[in-house]
């Protein structure tokens, strides 16, 4: 392949090139992120499915928002329900202020949990991704939960990439749309 570039030499001309191919790169990364940071399809509030949720150990809770009494919180436990080890990063996006509350990642020993608890009203976005398996899942937490005496998710990563959920909540003053696939309602 022979390039014609008028009066700019070669050497010139490759010196050049590394910041014109950065530069392209840097753009198409930029559009593949805004695209996905942009995509505002709804996540399903649980997949279900999960089975026994049983887990071991409890790690190290997280809190998102401060305590309020008169909403409690909803929380999202998430379940090594392998035999393996498992890293997995936890995104949590604000959906009504598009603001990332939670970019972590979580070392689950065998058989452990994490809970993170949202004690703030609103609708959040929670995005997994394991590590060693490479099994992903979204699911949102919407604004109604906080209307429960008390709502839960809870999610298990399996040795063989299957993330799994549920939801259970109490519903003396949730409404009645919180009777959606994938949820108990006791």
């Amino acid at each position: 392949m022979y390039i014609i570039c008028g009066n700019i030499n070669r050497r010139t001309f490759l010196a050049g090139l590394p910041a014109v191919v950065t530069t392209i790169v840097g753009c198409f990364s930029v559009g593949a992120l805004t695209a996905a940071t942009t995509d505002h399809h709804t996540p399903p509030i649980a997949r279900g499915d999960l089975g026994t949720y049983d887990p071991g150990m409890a790690l190290q809770p997280v809190k998102i928002g401060r305590f309020d009494a008169d909403s409690p919180p909803h929380t999202v436990s998430i379940w090594n329900a392998g035999i393996r080890f498992r890293t997995a990063v936890v995104v949590v996006t604000d959906r009504e202020t598009d603001e990332m509350v939670l970019d972590r990642t979580f070392e689950f020993p065998t058989d452990s949990v994490v809970d993170i608890a949202f004690y703030e009203p609103s609708t959040y976005d929670v995005s997994i991704r394991v590590w060693d398996t490479g099994a992903e899942d979204s699911l949102s937490v919407p604004s109604r939960l906080f209307n429960c005496n008390q709502s839960r998710t809870q999610i298990g990563m399996f040795d063989y990439g299957a993330i799994r959920s549920s939801l259970s909540t109490t519903s003396v003053s949730c409404t009645d749309s919180t009777t959606e696939s994938g949820m108990d309602t006791p």
